[in-house]
């Protein structure tokens, strides 16, 4: 099995090459930056496994009585993440969990086994979390469940300690490229090597090179800048956030800003990140967003 799909992260396919003939491990888990192809190889992983059967259509499909998605955003026949995916702030509530529940105890109708795939699981509610926990503790010996995180330091430990780490990396530049479909230094360095992110950047800024030079301009304390800038963010959300880091971090490599202010406006960024998450009001985050203390005399 080669993961056509997929491109790049061969360690991934290997161990998981290696899975298709051996299922004794009931919990496994996807682990690495957002974008990088962690739903597409679960996705190319589950179709193979049903593949023995006759039924990779159907999971492709959304079709397979005994592949159960879980996942922020419903998933879409051949697409496991919608175009929407990553701007949602949806969480996968409790009553989702409890309906996996009361489906993973019947018996599979057209698999010998049942799978779970748990898109995102960093953001199941903490109450969904423990649930899964119990889920996953009953250890269903006729389930796999395949857990998929960007973020596992907020997924519960004993969650985490339970599932077999398959571990993803930030994509080599050919690989990249493949991807893509462009050659571009800058977004390879802005997207943090993820395709994934890159094309979203591609999608959501017209001219991401423009709005990179609006953040150095409002770290430097640009008045017209953060107005600029508060309109960029109403349009681009995260993606606009993601900007801001990588132009705040070249600032710091080149020298153009002290660790002190890098440190406070790094932290102002974040913080608007845990609002949009959050759901924080929109006049609460333009705050986080205008704050720059101590350096606002320069106006460019």
């Amino acid at each position: 099995m080669t993961f056509k799909r997929t491109v790049g992260q061969e360690v991934a396919k290997r161990i998981l090459g290696r899975l298709l003939s051996d299922l004794n491990v009931p919990t496994v888990m996807f682990v690495g930056p957002e974008g990088v192809g962690k739903a597409t190889l679960a996705h190319e992983f589950v179709m193979a496994l049903a593949d023995r059967y006759g039924l990779g259509k159907k999971v492709s499909a959304l079709a397979c009585q005994d592949v159960e998605f879980l996942s922020p955003v419903p998933p879409v026949p051949g697409k496991p993440r919608p175009d929407d995916f990553y701007e949602t702030r949806s969480t996968i509530g409790i009553n989702r969990v409890r309906d996996v529940k009361r489906w993973v105890v019947k018996s599979p109708v057209a698999l010998p086994f049942k799978v779970v795939v748990i898109m995102n699981v960093e953001n199941a509610t903490p109450e969904a979390q423990n649930s899964m926990l119990k889920l996953l503790e009953e250890g269903w010996k006729r389930t796999l469940f395949l857990l998929i995180t960007s973020n596992p330091h907020r997924v519960l430990p004993t969650i985490r300690s339970r599932a077999l780490k398959v571990r993803f990396s930030p994509l080599r530049y050919g690989d990249f490229v493949k991807v893509v479909g462009k050659e571009d230094p800058v977004l390879y360095e802005v997207s943090g090597h993820s395709p994934g992110v890159a094309l979203r950047i591609l999608s959501k800024v017209k001219d991401y090179g423009r709005v990179i030079k609006l953040w150095k301009e409002y770290v430097l304390g640009s008045k017209v800048a953060t107005h600029e800038l508060l309109n960029v963010l109403e349009e681009t959300g995260l993606i606009g956030l993601r900007l801001g880091y990588y132009a705040l971090r070249e600032m710091y490599r080149d020298g153009a800003v002290d660790y002190r202010r890098f440190k406070r406006i790094y932290g102002a960024i974040r913080d608007v990140e845990e609002g949009y998450r959050r759901h924080l009001p929109t006049p609460f985050l333009h705050l986080l967003a205008a704050w720059t203390p101590d350096y606002s005399t320069v106006d460019v």
